[in-house]
């Protein structure tokens, strides 16, 4: 009995001292959530409304827990806004996780390895193997416009489902690196994150041109699906704070309604 009360007191400090890592974020948090509402005050109109369609790429470093597994890493986004007149904006985004390497590197499959240092495939070559981060982020996100002299400016915030984890390749068909092996070293994980949005956006009026450049940062409280993790050996059942920071890029494509007429920009 003491040595599982012992267990608990020892996980519900890993719990809390995990919880206290996330809380640096906090004022950061804040801070733009204070100067947000400022802003909403103050805002002009942008008078249009309807709908904008992005597709977007940037790069970003994973921090907290997650920086302890990945590399700097890349992403490919795509979303669907609706603007109001009084400036407001709603809309979901789809960002997809990639190209992200992983700092164990070959020690996570060290135990398929020859005593050169190689994996052999079905057909007895030496096959080669790929290990990066794979991932995905499908939410919502309220932002308010601020109209500037050449643009506007994007501020607001987005909640949404992030799912992460290794993604294993070979060639030349090793059979333990295929799937259902691969689901033990993929450390997959799931949670629910929060980013602010700052975003510089440029409208050509002449619709040439129509862009966006802003912040991708955030945090999530993940945890493992797998609940074991086979590069420790040990259970992988502790609640991890991920967070990242990085910029992003999109070209967007307007359908907005400025005094009852639709313009189309291309």
């Amino acid at each position: 009995m003491q040595q599982k009360l012992r267990k608990n007191q020892i996980n519900d400090m890993k719990y809390f001292r995990g919880y206290l890592r996330s809380m640096r974020s906090l004022p950061f948090i804040f801070a733009f959530a204070l100067v947000f509402c400022s802003l909403s005050g103050v805002a002009q109109n942008p008078q249009a409304k309807g709908q904008l369609i992005h597709v977007g790429a940037g790069s970003f470093l994973p921090l907290g827990d997650w920086g302890k597994s990945f590399k700097s890493s890349l992403s490919m986004s795509t979303a669907l806004d609706h603007q109001w007149a009084n400036g407001w904006i709603l809309g979901l985004q789809a960002d997809f996780l990639h190209a992200g390497k992983l700092k164990q590197g070959p020690a996570l499959i060290e135990h398929l390895m020859t005593s050169e240092g190689e994996i052999l495939a079905n057909d007895g070559s030496y096959g080669s193997l790929q290990a990066e981060l794979r991932g995905s982020i499908i939410g919502t996100r309220l932002m308010h416009v601020f109209k500037v002299p050449y643009g506007e400016w994007l501020v607001g915030f987005s909640v949404g489902y992030l799912r992460h984890k290794v993604g294993i390749f070979s060639s030349g068909g090793v059979p333990l690196l295929e799937s259902p092996y691969t689901e033990g070293l993929d450390q997959l994980h799931h949670g629910i994150s929060l980013s602010p949005i700052l975003i510089y956006r440029y409208l050509d009026p002449a619709g040439r041109i129509n862009f966006q450049i802003g912040l991708d940062a955030g945090f999530a409280q993940t945890q493992s699906i797998r609940g074991y993790n086979h590069f420790s050996r040990q259970p992988d059942t502790d609640i991890k704070f991920d967070q990242w920071i990085g910029l992003r890029a999109a070209w967007i494509l307007p359908l907005l309604k400025v005094e009852d007429r639709i313009k189309y920009y291309q």
